[in-house]
């Protein structure tokens, strides 16, 4: 147990690195996350990222600056 606390401390502490940051997200797919919609996709460290958009299409590449933590899975970002 004791690892696993430590392992997503760690894990929480890299993804924290990365708010503030400009990055380019590989777009998959558009998913609903807690009743809103966003647009997901991965960075080139695989974090993945959500942000909101009007359109985009899957496959397609973004920048987006990193916010924070969505949800246990995603980080927020916005478009740059």
């Amino acid at each position: 147990r004791r690892i696993q606390n430590n392992r997503c401390m760690r894990q929480r502490n890299w993804l924290r690195d990365y708010q503030g940051k400009e990055e380019v997200i590989l777009v998959e797919e558009e998913k609903d996350i807690n009743g809103d919609s966003y647009f997901v996709g991965y960075t080139k460290e695989y974090v993945k990222v959500a942000f909101k958009s009007e359109n985009e299409n899957s496959g397609s590449l973004v920048k987006v600056i990193i916010d924070n933590n969505l949800d246990r899975e995603y980080m927020l970002g916005h478009k740059c």
